[in-house]
């Protein structure tokens, strides 16, 4: 077993309080922990969004006010995308929607329409 493959399995199975899967590899710990600690860093008061606009909030060190940096705009990148994909969830079920109500109108036109045409039918019979 080489030195990579035997340092995730160790952190795998030494990592209790925050489980990363495997398949996360060694950047998947990394970005995890890094994301655990500047979390610790926000005051009870503060909501994820006022962390995420405060981003350096009790850190003291030049190091750690850009590694918060960073983790806040990867976070904002994150939380982008996952909005941007709940919208385009909400489109879709949106445009079902519309798309079943379409189907609906379109069947009941075709029953008017069948009528009308069975009205005119009879019509011409009967004169």
């Amino acid at each position: 077993m080489d030195i990579l493959k035997q340092s995730k399995t160790m952190w795998y199975q030494s990592d209790k309080t925050n489980p990363v899967e495997p398949e996360d590899g060694l950047d998947g710990l990394v970005l995890r922990n890094a994301v655990s600690w500047w979390e610790s860093k926000r005051p009870l008061e503060f909501s994820e969004k006022d962390h995420l606009l405060n981003p350096t909030i009790n850190c003291s060190t030049e190091s750690e006010k850009e590694l918060a940096k960073s983790i806040s705009r990867m976070l904002s990148e994150f939380n982008e995308i996952v909005s941007v994909e709940d919208e385009l969830e909400e489109s879709i079920q949106g445009i079902k929607a519309a798309k079943d109500r379409l189907r609906k109108l379109s069947s009941s036109i075709e029953k008017d329409l069948t009528l009308a045409r069975l009205n005119q039918i009879s019509k011409k019979l009967i004169s």
